[in-house]
């Protein structure tokens, strides 16, 4: 099942954080240092608040529709947790510490808006003596809109398009007794597809760290 999750993940990711896909910022492209903002987010000086904010508006600006979802890179997270245009903005006490739900708040979207990819993967050739560990979405990011409820006539950066007789999210496991070999034999199938819907309803941020 990890397996499966994991093989979803990577489909979802190639699908979605493809470069120069999105055009709902201001420049309408990728958003970079250089291009769209001034400096990288790792910088003691920078403004990842302000610059997030900027495509937020652009994207309503060009769209009528506000983001709700913001998708970070496990180490883009990590950065922003020590951002100063971020902490400058909270009162962190012991008993309330940075969370995603807090840049949720501080960027205006609904709880639960902020999200962080954490899969990781083998980015080396299988079946090679040492392969290296990496994670799949690393410095990059995605603001959108997703629609909370899947409709023909609901507008939508992009959908999980799923074939339900197997399962409410396109997937089962069987399972069969291999009686010749005294074995049991577990299969997983899926069948789900990722689909982009409207491209201006998305920004991408790429290699802000």
């Amino acid at each position: 099942t990890r397996g499966m999750l994991l093989e979803r993940e990577k489909r979802w990711a190639e699908t979605f954080f493809q470069d120069d896909l999105w055009t709902g910022s201001t420049t309408g492209q990728d958003i970079q240092p250089g291009a769209g903002i001034t400096k990288a987010w790792s910088a003691s000086d920078a403004t990842p608040i302000v610059d997030l904010r900027k495509q937020i508006e652009a994207i309503k600006s060009k769209t009528a529709i506000t983001p709700n979802k913001l998708i970070l890179g496990h180490r883009l997270w990590t950065v922003l947790q020590d951002s100063p245009d971020f902490l400058s903005r909270v009162s962190i006490t012991t008993t309330q510490m940075v969370t995603k739900d807090l840049l949720a708040t501080i960027l205006g979207l609904p709880a639960g808006g902020v999200m962080v990819a954490g899969a990781i993967s083998a980015v080396g050739r299988e079946g090679k003596a040492s392969r290296d560990l990496d994670f799949l979405i690393s410095d990059s990011a995605i603001l959108c809109y997703a629609a909370p409820r899947a409709s023909t006539l609901s507008a939508s950066a992009g959908y999980t398009f799923s074939w339900t007789q197997l399962g409410g999210t396109g997937s089962r496991i069987l399972k069969m007794r291999m009686p010749h070999i005294k074995s049991d034999r577990l299969e997983i199938e899926n069948a789900s597809e990722y689909k982009v819907i409207a491209t201006d309803l998305a920004v991408k941020f790429k290699g802000v760290l």
